[in-house]
């Protein structure tokens, strides 16, 4: 399948001091690597009918780049494969779910890691897809990406990945189209049945027992970030805008839904964890059936 483009995009690690003292190396560190790059992405250009665009992103503490982060510093020794691009190694691995963004390749620079992705030409985030709308989303366009949503989440989990932040910040939609692809696995970890204790991602897409500091397990935590997400899409603001109302459980649905897409974001943000619902349950309700 020819491939739409590349993104690269760079991550990297260190403090304080590091970013105390100016940009200017690091530059001269991604240049070195993207130097590097020639060959492949020649090759790659060759490869597919598609102009080939290379972007890059500086992603530091700060919000920049390709992706927005809390905190995207990367913690690994050379030759060490970074948490983030072993994540993405499993789920991109054959047979690919069209609903993630696919890992090309990766190096290591001097002080950074270098990622090689695809492009989704014609895209932006779902926050910015929503904005752009002169009328709020219709549940039947909103059906058809929340359920593309759940798939390449419940991808994410048969593969043993947990993200640890959805939310549409990290989902892609094509304009023309409205395929997503879910990207930004820096916050995620490897699945498990025991309970996580700390917790990475954007805490107002937390569920509540994330929010007080408390042990929380990987599904229920990833279907409240979907019906928050659902949420917003649908509603064009968040349920919540404070931790505070996290934790006191105050919302409402701003907008006339039908019965059943109310009742779906109900479930997934019950403020027990044993409340929600499963996956496999969201992609039978009755409302995206």
């Amino acid at each position: 399948m020819p491939l739409p483009g590349v993104v690269v995009a760079a991550a990297r690690g260190g403090g304080a001091a590091e970013e105390a003292a100016g940009d200017s190396g690091f530059e001269d560190g991604i240049r070195e690597v993207l130097q590097n790059l020639t060959s492949v992405l020649k090759t790659l250009e060759e490869t597919t009918d598609a102009p080939l665009r290379a972007v890059l992103g500086w992603l530091t503490r700060r919000d920049v780049g390709f992706s927005s982060k809390s905190d995207a510093s990367v913690q690994c020794m050379p030759q060490e494969i970074p948490e983030e691009v072993s994540l993405m190694q499993l789920v991109c691995a054959e047979p690919t779910n069209p609903g993630i963004i696919q890992l090309l390749d990766w190096y290591h620079g001097p002080r950074e890691i270098v990622i090689v992705m695809e492009l989704m030409e014609s895209s932006v985030d779902l926050s910015q897809f929503v904005k752009m709308q002169r009328s709020p989303l219709s549940e039947t366009q909103v059906r058809n990406i929340f359920r593309q949503i759940v798939k390449a989440v419940q991808h994410c989990h048969s593969r043993g990945v947990f993200h640890r932040d959805i939310k549409p910040k990290n989902i892609l939609i094509q304009i023309s189209t409205e395929q997503i692809k879910l990207i930004d696995f820096g916050s995620g970890t490897l699945l498990h049945n025991q309970e996580y204790i700390r917790f990475c991602g954007t805490w107002l897409y937390a569920p509540p027992e994330c929010v007080a500091r408390k042990s929380y397990a990987a599904v229920p935590t990833t279907v409240w970030s979907l019906g928050v997400t659902l949420y917003m899409i649908l509603c064009g603001h968040l349920p919540f805008k404070t931790s505070d109302e996290i934790i006191k459980y105050r919302f409402n649905i701003t907008r006339d839904l039908s019965e059943e897409c109310e009742d779906l974001i109900r479930q997934c943000l019950s403020f027990s964890p044993k409340w929600r619902p499963t996956l496999e349950d969201i992609l039978v309700h009755q409302w995206l059936c």
